[in-house]
């Protein structure tokens, strides 16, 4: 080999932060944040500390471990541009995957445009690697399994090893609000990540910043859409739900709707048990619930692929939407009730893909300027309502619900 070329070698592995800081008569703490495009150096800066850095062949993800280290000695935790994500199990498969693919597609997408890398990680795993998800999923709408067949999940144990490494930048997670503060607490007390940031997305966690959108402004509207409709006896599921910061401004908005429609919401708004970890038994309970308060003419649900399961569950007892019950949905995930009948289910619009593209965008501009400040942005929903809602009437269930 030329003793040019081996001078040249020599002369690149050589070439480290430090290197492009004294070059550029900056701190290396200036250099990092400029060659992580922090808002914090002065453009004509960045600009100089770009060039120089290209000019002598810095490239920092060539030597990672000895850039940490460099870093370190500086008091300065080094980028890895990886985020973590923690998603509930099955996110990628139907039925989940209409409700949590534009999120995931918009995450990849802005985390690709700023060159991260996505860890992704589910908040609980299966029993088996066997799981029959297609019976699970048919269960759920043709109730054929027991109930402690359907959800055979527990929280994972411990945090994926890149986490206890300190190879992650920050995470991202969704799932519910009890899991998300299980996970938060992991990460809190892992201290190659303690402090890092954390977004979580729709559901509120304390300590970490959030993307949420305004459930009440749209719950208010489909409760005001239905009372127009001369609906007087709503039904909506609190148990578990109870919990959900989402599920607490639904409430709040079909009260004030109540309220200044002149409506008693106590008389009014009657509140039957779901549990997601039995949900046949718990429809079961809702038959039972409509049997005995025959008075009931809509129903609200979680979510619209709760709405087809009720549809489909109302249909076999020869009760007819909309006829006799008028059904909302939420989220704009499964739009179609009946295709044979053009029954589309009337909901909100939740704005998933914006979701996902500003959770990443807030984490990844937190990494970069290394803010520790708790920001929490709600996006707006649209309430649309379609041919699953009509004029109430009145009907005598007792005869059509065995």
């Amino acid at each position: 080999m030329a003793k040019s070329t081996q001078k040249q070698k020599v002369q690149d592995s050589q070439v480290n932060l430090h290197s492009v800081a004294e070059e550029c008569g900056v701190s290396v703490m200036t250099a990092s944040r400029a060659l992580n495009g922090s808002s914090y150096v002065a453009a004509k800066t960045r600009e100089k500390i770009l060039a120089v850095a290209k000019r002598l062949g810095y490239d920092p993800a060539r030597n990672q471990m000895a850039r940490q280290m460099v870093l370190r000695r500086h008091g300065i935790t080094a980028l890895n541009h990886t985020i973590g994500l923690f998603f509930p199990p099955l996110f990628t498969r139907y039925p989940a995957s209409a409700y949590y693919g534009p999120i995931f597609d918009s995450i990849m997408t802005v985390a690709v445009l700023k060159r991260y890398s996505v860890h992704t990680n589910y908040v609980s795993y299966p029993h088996s690697e066997e799981e029959p998800v297609t019976e699970l999923i048919e269960s759920l709408i043709w109730p054929g399994k027991t109930d402690e067949e359907l959800f055979p999940y527990d929280m994972i144990e411990s945090l994926p090893a890149v986490f206890c490494h300190g190879d992650i930048d920050g995470a991202l997670l969704q799932a519910k609000p009890h899991e998300q503060a299980y996970i938060v607490n992991m990460l809190r007390a892992e201290s190659n990540f303690f402090d890092r940031p954390i977004v979580t997305i729709i559901e509120p966690t304390d300590g970490c910043s959030a993307i949420l959108t305004d459930d009440a402004s749209s719950a208010y509207a489909a409760m005001q859409h239905l009372i127009e409709l001369g609906h007087r006896h709503f039904l909506h599921f609190p148990e578990q739900q109870s919990q959900y910061y989402c599920y607490q401004q639904r409430l709040a908005g079909y009260g004030k709707a109540l309220m200044d429609a002149g409506i008693d919401a106590d008389s009014a708004l009657y509140a039957c048990p779901w549990d997601w970890d039995y949900p046949i038994a718990s429809m079961t309970a809702f038959n039972k619930f409509l049997i005995t308060n025959p008075q009931i003419t809509a129903v609200f649900t979680h979510h619209d692929y709760m709405a087809q399961m009720i549809y489909n569950d109302l249909k076999q007892q020869g009760i007819s939407v909309p006829e006799d019950i008028s059904l909302v949905g939420h989220d704009d995930s499964f739009p179609v009730l009946d295709p044979v009948k053009g029954i589309n289910v009337t909901t909100t619009n939740l704005p998933l893909a914006d979701v996902g593209r500003e959770a990443t965008r807030m984490l990844i501009r937190q990494i970069i300027e290394h803010n520790k400040e708790i920001q929490r942005i709600t996006l707006p929903t649209s309430f649309i309502p379609r041919n699953s809602t009509g004029p109430a009437k009145k009907f005598n269930r007792d005869k059509n619900i065995i």
